[in-house]
Order: structure tokens, then C-alpha cells, then sequence
């Protein structure tokens, strides 16, 4: 996809009781010439009838084990994803999904077009507010020293991302949601999402206290749910899924070598105070294939 002929809409996910918060993104957008379209927040577990099915079961009992304000976070972006995979027939289109306790750059604009000009085909989402803590491919230079790359394991972190109109349907598939957005979107092999960020990220987090507690806090849940919860990010029963889909992002080789570089980078930080993973990137640098999925020969 080019930069110049995708079409882009952004959709900012903001509460509303939260003023402060949307006066700090009318800010910021206005700084980066992007104009957008805001979506309500979703306060807890009010959930329009549509969407109750992927929290509920069909008798009206909750069967989600995440906590109201994570509900209504992970509701609010399929709420974006509704909007995002009905789109056909009007030409190339990415939206850019924003949470509203974010620091944007003036030239946020520049960065985009950049990531579409350089971006494989067949992408789904491009994360722009994650900091990796483990290994990365680059694949293409951005404006100002930045790379868009494929990571060995996805951040956390879902305030900022591109995603397309195939990405959205993948992420609308049926199915109880028991992870938080952000951990759902760390798990592309769930849909098969073909996931990139960019490094550094374009967009910083700002200090705010989080919305989602104020539904009901986390840590506060029964020891035996925050159990449950911690088998459930750690995804055993899809450990074979999880590997492949690392590999046939990265490459075998490259993927080895993202292994080795995780492997000693604690040693490293304690030894040395300095992280390998950014220094050793170069060594792993691939151009970009046809369908950003393939292995090394």
C-alpha cells in the first residue's frame, strides 16, 4: 500500500466523562494535521447487545474473566474493528486507532506515510506505541532513524496502531474474549495477524491513572482468577502456534538468532548495564518479502 493512495481515518477511543483526556489529543492530533472521529468509551461491562456474546454466554451470565474495565477497553476497540471491516469498494484504507492517553508527534503524519510507502502487502496491524524488550527484525528505514520491523515477541501496550479492513475482520471472528485487548493483540497466532511495529515508536504513553480500574480493580480479583488469568497469558495449549508463527514471520535463521540475542541480553544489562537487543539488530536485517510471512532459505 502507498502513503499517498491509501485512504487514512483515525478513530480516537475516549470516554466520556473523560474531558481532560480528549482535550489532550485535540491537541495533539491538531499538532499532526490528522483529523479524527472519536468513539465512545465503553464504561465497564455496558455492552450494546451486539457484543455481549463475546463476553456472555447465551443465558445473560458473564463467562469473561477479565474485569469490567477491561471489558469495556477490549469492547470499545471492536467497536473500531466493526466500523474498520466493513469497508469495500472504496479503494485502499487504513485506520489508525488511538487510545487518548497519548503524546503524538508534530510529524506523526510523515511517519505514517512512511510506514504505508515501505510496509509489505498483506499487513494487518502496525503497532506505533510499543517499546519491544526482546529481539526484532528490521525490515525497512522510516524518516528520522526509525525502523519498521517484525518482532520475536509482540510488547504490550495497545495505545497506537495502523490496521487494515482484513486485520479488523480477523480480529471480529467469534469466540470468548478472556485476555485484555492488549494481550489479544500480542497473540497474532489466535488469528493469524500479520503483525509489525515500528522502532523506535512514534508514540509515548502519558501518565494518567487508568481508566479501567476505576471499574473495578484488578487486583482485587480471587487469587484462584488471577491464577487463572496467568495460565491464560501464558498460553501453553498454543506453544507449537506460537513458535511456528515466530518463525514464519522472522525466518528459522533469523529466528534463532532472536533467540540467542534474548537468550544473553539479561547477562548482558547485569554485566554490562546495556541491552543487546537494539545493538544487534542490524546483523538481523531482512528486506521485506511479498507477504512479510515467509522463511529464510
Amino acid at each position: 500500500m502507498s502513503g499517498v493512495q491509501t485512504k487514512l481515518t483515525v478513530f480516537l477511543i475516549n470516554l466520556d466523562r473523560s474531558v481532560d483526556r480528549l482535550r489532550l489529543m485535540q491537541d495533539g492530533l491538531a499538532g499532526a494535521k490528522l483529523p479524527f472521529e472519536r468513539v465512545p468509551g465503553i464504561p465497564g461491562t455496558a455492552l450494546p447487545p451486539w457484543l455481549r456474546p463475546y463476553f456472555y454466554d447465551c443465558e445473560g451470565f458473564l463467562r469473561s474473566p477479565l474485569a469490567p474495565g477491561e471489558i469495556g477497553c477490549h469492547a470499545a476497540h471492536m467497536c473500531v474493528y466493526q466500523r474498520v471491516a466493513a469497508w469495500a469498494g472504496d479503494g485502499p484504507r487504513v485506520a489508525l486507532v488511538l487510545e487518548d492517553d497519548l503524546i503524538l508527534p508534530d510529524n506523526l503524519r510523515e511517519t505514517l506515510s512512511a510506514i504505508l510507502d515501505a510496509g509489505p502487502v498483506n499487513w494487518d496491524i502496525v503497532r506505533l506505541s510499543s517499546i519491544p524488550k526482546r529481539a526484532y527484525v528490521p525490515i525497512a528505514d522510516l524518516n528520522g532513524g526509525a525502523r519498521l520491523v517484525r518482532y520475536s515477541k509482540i510488547p504490550n501496550y495497545a495505545g497506537a496502531y495502523l490496521i487494515t479492513a482484513a486485520g479488523a475482520r480477523k480480529l471480529m471472528r467469534a469466540g470468548l474474549r478472556t485476555l485484555p485487548i492488549d494481550e489479544y493483540l500480542r497473540r497474532p497466532w489466535l488469528n493469524g495477524l500479520e503483525t509489525y511495529g515500528v522502532v523506535p515508536p512514534p508514540v509515548t504513553q502519558k501518565s494518567f491513572k487508568s481508566n479501567i480500574d476505576e471499574f473495578g480493580d484488578r487486583s482485587l480479583k480471587p487469587r484462584s482468577g488471577l491464577i487463572r488469568k496467568n495460565l491464560e497469558k501464558a498460553d501453553f495449549k498454543h506453544i507449537f502456534k506460537r513458535v511456528g508463527g515466530y518463525v514464519g514471520a522472522l525466518g528459522l535463521k533469523r529466528w534463532i538468532g532472536c533467540v540467542l540475542i534474548n537468550v544473553a541480553d539479561k547477562p548482558a544489562k547485569r554485566l554490562f548495564g546495556r541491552t543487546l537487543i537494539h545493538r544487534c539488530a542490524p546483523l538481523l536485517k531482512r528486506p521485506i518479502g511479498g507477504s512479510g510471512a515467509r522463511s529464510d532459505s
